[in-house]
């Protein structure tokens, strides 16, 4: 009931609100006032809002508020052009924008280059779509069970969200397809510089301006940068920052390209040096006195040339480069006593390779730093055909890889063991933005000891990832190859299509898991590795379409694992280990395959694949309250296998059936022992292979049929009686939602006897195949009628006279037979399709120990009433067995009360079952409670009801019709009521053959008829409650 508000700020004071001018009349007109620093009231002429959590018309308010769109841009110029940068200029044409944005794009229609950011592309439904929640309901076993029921797992399946290397969408603009974001600068500025060009190439430009909420039309521009220089080292050579050094004597600029000619070595200096590309054809390496910096665009090692940090020294230099690295002579940045070095760093904005044929290619260290014009990383692909870390191809101690910006593909077929990551800098960090790619079969990136961490990416497609450490980082992306690690793994997205993971400790994913193919294989890495290995997706977005996710191996002692989540298929192996899977909130979208030798312990499992193969042991864990092995699905689904579901001496907990397409058992299978079926719905084929009960003779055995939560589909149910041993504890039998009507059906046992009966049902339940009774020693017997109308037809209802009764809301329409072996009070909770009239029996004495009562309610008067318009529109029927006696009290509805009689005129009339005659039986009437009391205990019973001596009182009605012969009126017609005492009353038709009985006594039949003098007409009976206006006589013959 409270009131809804809206505002908004922009350069306001502090407390106060946006102003809204909305274009609508009304009085006063529909605004939000910016002056005060509260909102305003406002009257629309559409109207207050009535609801706001309604879902009909008229139960919303939607405003829709279009920013300015500021002028586009013009004269857009340029000015500082060189080979590797220009300048962009623009003239500003509005005076409201908040600042401007740059694209470029080279060489239209620009190529795309791939970065890594997940973006969501158009999801695809997966067929698999299904969530199941509180559908079973409650035993009474007192179990504690949360919120009173226990649940099938819910699953949900996500839509499909790929990641890509894509550039995120920046402005909303069509003429922008195509570009990337080079650029922002602030309002009123008109100039932004744009560096990192190639030379001599052309360029479009878009110029947008911004505003809040909005981006104008782009204003555009061509450039192309100038061609680079060329410079060339003399013969000499010398130090690079020696003009003598090169032919032209000139040092190189950023937009130079440099030749190192065959017999001339050059040596990197200082810091700050800079070229474009470089081809060297002979030496080039970096002094030993001090540190050096190179920065180039793209670099070639020609055959035969040399590339080489300072022999000797304790340096570590810089090369930068921002393009591709070829090297097809000897690339060589870590001299032999590994104490100086050269960091390669790469810094590109577009994707680069690092590659060549040469037979040496030794780093001292990498950084990455590439990202595009748009801030999204780039891609660096390394596959030379050597490779070594500080002269080692076999593992170093220190790895060789820093992350800022980008991702190294490590590809190719080199062979190398490697820790990759250099943690004297930056340790294991997989910082946002950043990533490595192993792609490469003869590669294995191995263990640091040290843990992996941040929010940047790892991928697999081939080759060997090897970790000790804990691993929790942003995206595990597991296309081929292998990875195994000692640790915990953690990521925030898990994607796989191929390739194993073998997790010897933990596997958490914490936002997305999607999967296509590959496998997970939970297992030590050691024969004394970890006793609990878990893999835990529970909580994150699935979309699951293939892949495996395997417990346990062949190698090593039993060992324990935790599933948790949704999988597509499921595989326990052991071999002669005897491994036990817990599988905990865990859903099955394809196969499970239980092995040999292993045990799956279900906490909430659910197959919504088609197979379930068991070949080992399922068992149900400790916690027995939510145990649960459930099939769900929308195929056809079989269980099958040599393997044992629960034993007699230890069943399963629970068993589940939701599927409309069935679930068959292997006849060949041995028979499945559970305490509890829950028959959602769908049909359980080879039902004789279930075992309903076992354990403790006392222990739970439990039928369900329906579902606790609103269901259309039709109830579950056995195609054949399962085996029962059902102990001294009885068998409980519960009902619930389903979209028809329930009949009993093999769930009952061929000794037609349970302990509980439970029903909640709005549809009905039918009993068939003949009487039922409820009835146990310990513990008792019960009745618990929730909803619903539970029909016994021609059978009876025997409620033992131990069992306990209770009802909330629905009744028994039919026969039901209460037992008594001592004197007390029962109800018997009968009714039918109009209504509940329950009847209770206080029995006062016994003459035969145990007696009962058989009770059933009829709906209409008694057919042997003296006057049914006086009668009761309900009877009882009372049978005893045995002798006893009992005080009487009958409750009807309103509805039953005959018209025209008063209620307090109705006495209790027992029928002597001659004729019409009827005892009157003392008894109180209480009319406020619709109910009547014998005054004294009865030991005689027959039928019973209540009907009054005095004749219907309503208000006279009127009989009204039309008399026809050919489609005309007929007049001067008589038209004549008789009622049973042989009271006549009559009309004339009028000369359109109209007429009408005036005064007519309600609640009796009548004969009508019509006399006329040439015509001839079939008489009618009617029963007169109400005003009667449509009688029709048509002639029969024109002779009398």
């Amino acid at each position: 009931t409270g009131r809804a508000q809206s505002g908004l700020a922009s350069g306001l004071g502090s407390g106060q609100i946006g102003r809204i001018v909305a274009p609508q009349s009304g009085t006063p007109a529909p605004t939000y006032d910016a002056i005060s620093t509260g909102t305003a009231a406002n009257a629309y002429s559409i109207g207050p809002i009535p609801a706001l959590s309604s879902a009909s018309g008229g139960s919303r308010r939607v405003f829709r508020f279009t920013p300015n769109v500021a002028s586009v841009p013009s004269n857009v110029g340029f000015s500082g052009v060189s080979a590797t940068s220009v300048t962009v200029n623009w003239a500003d044409n509005s005076s409201n924008e908040t600042g401007f944005a740059v694209y470029i794009a080279e060489d239209l229609p620009l190529t795309r280059k791939r970065s890594y950011a997940p973006v969501e592309l158009e999801p695809e439904l997966e067929d698999l779509k299904e969530t199941h929640s509180e559908r079973s309901l409650p035993d009474d076993s007192g179990a504690a069970l949360a919120g009173g029921f226990q649940t099938l797992p819910e699953f949900e399946q996500e839509p499909k969200v790929e990641k890509r290397f894509k550039e995120p969408e920046l402005a909303g603009t069509a003429d922008l397809e195509g570009f990337q974001f080079a650029a922002a600068v602030g309002e009123g500025v008109t100039s932004v510089p744009i560096t990192g060009l190639k030379p001599n190439t052309t360029y479009s430009f878009r110029v947008v301006a911004l505003t809040e909420g909005a981006v104008s039309q782009a204003a555009a521009g061509d450039q192309s940068t100038l061609a680079a220089g060329s410079v060339v080292a003399a013969v000499a050579g010398g130090n690079w920052s020696d003009p003598a050094t090169w032919q032209s004597n000139v040092v190189p600029t950023i937009n130079d390209n440099v030749e190192i000619p065959l017999g001339t070595t050059v040596v990197i200096d200082q810091t700050g040096l800079l070229a474009n590309d470089i081809v060297i054809a002979g030496v080039l390496e970096f002094t030993s006195d001090q540190n050096a910096s190179l920065a180039v665009s793209s670099l070639l090692v020609q055959s035969g040339a040399i590339l080489r940090a300072s022999v000797t020294g304790t340096n570590v230099y810089t090369l930068n480069v921002s393009g591709d690295l070829t090297n097809n002579g000897t690339l060589d940045l870590s001299n032999a006593s590994n104490t100086a070095g050269v960091n390669l760093f790469f810094s590109g904005k577009e994707d680069a390779s690092f590659s060549g044929i040469g037979t040496v290619t030794n780093v001292f260290r990498i950084t990455m730093d590439s990202k595009g014009f748009d801030g999204l990383p780039r891609t660096v692909t390394m596959d030379p055909q050597n490779f070594a870390v500080k002269g080692q191809t076999a593992e170093s101690a220190t790895g060789f890889l820093g992350l800022i910006n980008g991702i190294l593909r490590i590809s190719g077929n080199f062979t190398g063991t490697h820790r990759v990551f250099s943690n004297e800098l930056f340790g294991n960090l997989l910082p946002v933005n950043t990533g490595i790619w192993i792609d490469n079969s003869n590669f294995t990136f191995a263990a640091p000891t040290p843990q992996i961490r941040d929010a940047g990416l790892l991928r697999v497609s081939a080759g060997t990832v090897v970790l000790q450490s804990l691993v929790s980082i942003g995206d595990l992306d597991i296309q081929g190859g292998q990875l195994s690690s000692t640790s915990v793994i953690e990521t925030q997205t898990f994607q796989q299509s191929d390739g194993s993971i073998t997790v010897g400790t933990s596997l958490r994913v914490i936002g997305s898991f999607q999967a296509t193919g590959g496998t997970i294989v939970l297992a030590p890495i050691n024969p004394f590795g970890s006793t609990l290995i878990t893999f835990d997706g529970f909580g994150a977005a699935v979309n699951v379409t293939g892949g495996t996710v395997q417990t346990g191996t062949a190698f090593g002692a039993a060992q324990n694992f935790l599933v948790t989540g949704t999988v597509f298929n499921l595989i326990t192996n052991g071999e002669s280990a005897n491994h036990l899977t817990n599988g905990t909130d865990l859903n099955v979208l394809g196969n499970t395959l239980i092995g040999a030798n292993t045990r799956l312990t279900a906490l909430r499992f659910t197959q919504f694949g088609p197979l379930f193969t068991n070949n080992g042991t399922l068992n149900s864990t400790s916690d027995a309250t939510v145990s649960s092995f459930n099939f769900s699905g929308i195929v056809p689904q079989t269980y099958t296998g040599t393997g044992t579901g629960g034993t007699l001496a230890v069943p399963l907990q629970t068993i589940g059936i939701f599927n409309e397409e069935n679930l068959t058992i292997d006849p060949a299978s041995p028979q499945i022992f559970t305490s509890r079926i829950n028959l959602f719905t769908g049909t359980v084929i080879n039902s004789d292979r279930v075992v309903i009960g076992g354990g403790a003779a006392t222990g739970l055995r439990l039928i369900q049929r329906g579902n606790a939560a609103t269901q259309t589909a039709p109830p579950g149910e056995f195609d054949v009686a399962p085996t029962f041993d059902l102990g001294t504890a009885g068998l409980q039998v519960l009902y619930a939602n389903a979209g028809s009507n329930i009949p009993t059906g093999f769930e009952i046992p061929t000794s037609r006897v349970i302990r509980r009966l439970f029903f909640s049902c709005p549809n009905g339940l039918l009993l068939t195949g003949g009487d039922l009774t409820v009835q146990n020693a310990s513990p008792v017997g019960s009745l618990e009628i929730s909803n619903g109308i539970l029909s016994t037809g021609s059978n009876k209802l025997i409620i033992g006279a131990s069992t306990t009764v209770t009802r909330t809301n629905g009744h028994i329409n039919g026969d039901i037979e209460m037992l008594y072996t001592a004197t007390g009070t029962k109800t018997f909770h009968v009714g039918t399709a109009n209504g509940y009239s329950p009847v209770t029996a206080n029995v006062t004495s016994l003459g035969v120990n145990p007696s009962s009562l058989t009770i059933r309610s009829t709906q209409g008067s008694h057919p042997n009433a003296p006057n049914a318009a006086s009668a009761l529109r309900r009877f009882w029927s009372l049978t005893e067995t045995g002798d006893l006696a009992a005080t009487l009290s009958f409750v009807y509805q309103q509805a039953d009360v005959p018209s025209g009689i008063p209620e307090s005129s109705l006495g209790l009339k027992r029928y002597t079952g001659a004729g019409s005659v009827f005892d009157t039986i003392p008894a109180t009437l209480d009319t406020a409670t619709n109910t009547i009391t014998t005054s004294s205990p009865i030991s005689d019973f027959s039928d019973w009801t209540l009907f009054s001596s005095l004749s219907p009182t309503s208000a006279n009605v009127s009989v009204a019709g039309r008399v026809m012969s050919n489609g005309r009126g007929v007049a001067f017609a008589t038209v004549a009521a008789t009622d049973p005492d042989g009271t006549t009353r009559t009309a004339v038709s009028n000369h359109l053959g109209y007429f009408r009985i005036e005064d007519v006594p309600a609640g009796e039949n009548y004969v009508i008829f019509v006399r006329h003098k040439r015509l001839q007409f079939a008489s009618r009976v009617i029963f007169a409650t109400e005003d009667i206006f449509d009688l029709q006589f048509d002639a029969e013959s024109n002779d009398k």
